[in-house]
């Protein structure tokens, strides 16, 4: 397994609670829902469900410490993952309430 598919393994697994808990906090602001979901998605997202990661699945780490990656790397690569797919998502809704 290359290092790019294990970085994305992690990804995966943190982004189930990332998108759950934008989804969650963008229904709250309902008005602004296109504004803050996507921003929830970059920022409070991953914190969240690395904060979990942490508290709950701490074992998860010596996995990816065995194939020769090291926890700061691993966090920093997951958080530029969800900056960018935020990213994306924030365009595409901006594309589309701007078509609207």
């Amino acid at each position: 397994m290359s290092k790019l598919n294990l970085y994305w393994a992690f990804f995966k697994s943190t982004f189930t609670i990332s998108f759950f808990f934008s989804f969650i906090l963008a229904l709250i602001m309902y008005p602004l829902f296109f504004t803050v979901f996507p921003i929830a998605l970059m920022t409070g997202g991953p914190i969240i469900s690395l904060f979990y990661k942490e508290l709950f699945r701490r074992n998860e780490y010596y996995f990816f410490y065995n194939r020769g990656i090291a926890k700061i790397k691993l966090l920093s690569i997951s958080l530029v993952f969800h900056f960018t797919f935020g990213l994306i998502v924030f365009i595409i809704l901006r594309w589309a309430v701007f078509l609207k």
